[in-house]
């Protein structure tokens, strides 16, 4: 049995500050937040759109909840898919202006789930994927700032369209010169930054 936990973060503290005007908008954050705290009730109710499963259902039972996810994921990016072309502004949530994690934050409030408004809190949001699993459309994909140091978090986006066998795989970001636009991971500036990803939706 798959259980889904509709996450609520309360409590937030950040400390954190845009550095520079590089092309990946970036929010430089020390990854450890102090006061943060995230929140998974005992009993909530499933993001919008999904089923939840009960016991001793069969294979085909678990397959329908599976499409439901995906179809979860797709809503999410097709709602991001609205704001292309959108301008970059520093602690912009939309509609017509985004920083990265207000993007990204945007959407999935879009589809019932709640993250916080700072990319190194998102971070800390749903489950941390080892660099070896393989990546699902909506996946959170994180990047260290401009300076490099991959102990801070600098920039945050969607995950689009994942080719696990060559590694690869685009996302739905923000950026400073070019606003709300899709990506690659292949681009050489993000290619040396990738941190990792974090998965919020269920497994597919």
């Amino acid at each position: 049995m798959l259980l889904v936990l509709s996450l609520s973060v309360t409590g937030c503290s950040k400390w954190w500050q845009t550095v520079g005007d590089g092309p990946e908008g970036e929010e430089v954050a020390f990854s450890r937040v102090e006061n943060d705290r995230i929140e998974a009730p005992d009993r909530q109710l499933p993001p919008e759109g999904i089923q939840t499963e009960e016991p001793g259902k069969n294979i085909s039972g678990r397959r329908r909840r599976q499409t439901e996810v995906e179809k979860l994921a797709d809503k999410l990016i097709s709602y991001g898919k609205r704001y292309l072309g959108k301008k970059y502004k520093h602690g912009g949530t939309g509609p017509d202006r985004f920083d990265c994690s207000g993007l990204t934050m945007t959407c999935y409030k879009a589809i019932g789930i709640d993250i916080p408004h700072s990319s190194a809190s998102q971070r800390d949001t749903g489950r941390k994927l080892r660099l070896s699993e393989p990546l699902q459309r909506g996946d959170l994909v994180f990047f260290a700032p401009r300076s490099g140091n991959r102990k801070q978090i600098g920039h945050v986006g969607i995950v689009v369209d994942a080719d696990n066998r060559r590694h690869t795989f685009t996302f739905l970001h923000a950026a400073v010169h070019n606003g709300v636009e899709i990506q690659s991971s292949e681009a050489e500036y993000y290619n040396v930054r990738y941190i990792g990803a974090n998965r919020v939706l269920p497994d597919f």
